[in-house]
């Protein structure tokens, strides 16, 4: 897919794309987000994660993740990816 075929793809789509274009499965990709939308595309990956600073609607459905599957991190002012990076590196 052309960079330029990209304006108004979802998350979701684009989360698909880019599985099918490395040739990596759903399942182990890590999805992070903050807000309640981005669950649309966090659900479909093996791996989960919320910001700190997200909903706590969202925070919720990514709990939902298996065991080892998911992490809510610190805020993103506060570079809470790299928390977020460090636990799945990790796993």
């Amino acid at each position: 897919m052309e960079l330029s075929q990209l304006h108004g793809i979802s998350k979701k789509q684009g989360a698909i794309e880019i599985s099918n274009n490395i040739n990596v499965p759903l399942e182990n990709i890590l999805a992070v987000g903050d807000s309640t939308s981005d669950w649309q595309f966090i659900e479909l990956c093996g791996y989960g994660a919320a910001m700190g600073n997200a909903s706590e609607k969202l925070k919720e459905y990514v709990r939902t993740k298996p065991k080892g599957h998911f992490y809510i991190g610190g805020d993103v002012d506060e570079n809470g990816i790299i928390g977020i990076l460090d636990y799945f590196e990790k796993e």
